[in-house]
């Protein structure tokens, strides 16, 4: 797992002999790397990396600590535990930053300010599979408990609004370049053309 600015990255390296993992710290191009944490201080781990919207730490997860969510200052120093959800779960890029969903808390979050993290519950049921253009939508998968599939949604994190896209036993869907292809549970595949700013489907499917 890793994290990018314009001009610095994060990542997470494993050894293939211990299994133990590290932190690095890098230039965009890959330069200047540097090791910032181990698996020393009492934490098993520090997975899926996030820069702070200031770029001064990175806000991670102790996977060994039910995720625990951790603050590394650049600086150096120990991994901080912070007051906040675990970090562990569906995330992406918004253009601005990382949101995620919470895999124990069903709810969405994105970095705030310091080491605040904005929260808004979207309930447990929901597994989101992609955001679309400008952060504040995103396709989703409703699964009720014990269930692995569902209707294929857009859900709008501000309003809460949830649109039904395609009906059935969708398992998982993605777009790009102006096609939206979703795979259903008993593994067929279908796609069709999709306006991704007004997440609508502009034709029908073709398998």
């Amino acid at each position: 797992p890793s994290s990018t600015t314009c001009r610095r990255r994060a990542y997470v390296a494993s050894d293939p002999r211990t299994f133990e993992t590290s932190l690095w710290l890098a230039n965009a191009d890959g330069s200047a790397r540097r090791q910032l944490v181990g698996t020393a201080g009492g934490f098993a781990d520090f997975l899926a990396p996030r820069f702070s919207p200031d770029g001064r730490s990175l806000l991670g997860f102790d996977a060994g600590r039910g995720g625990l969510t951790l603050r590394l200052p650049l600086e150096g120093g120990t991994p901080q535990p912070l007051e906040t959800p675990g970090l562990s779960g569906f995330s992406a890029w918004d253009g601005q930053a990382l949101v995620w969903i919470g895999n124990y808390d069903g709810a969405l979050h994105r970095p705030g300010v310091g080491d605040s993290i904005e929260r808004k519950d979207l309930g447990l049921d929901l597994k989101l599979q992609q955001l679309l253009p400008g952060g504040r939508r995103a396709l989703a998968v409703p699964r009720p408990v014990g269930t692995n599939t569902g209707s294929l949604q857009v859900v709008d994190f501000e309003t809460g609004e949830r649109r039904t896209l395609v009906e059935g036993n969708v398992a998982e869907a993605r777009h790009a370049a102006g096609v939206l292809v979703w795979v259903l549970g008993d593994g067929s595949l279908l796609a069709a053309p999709f306006d991704e700013r007004r997440g609508e489907l502009t034709g029908p499917p073709a398998t």
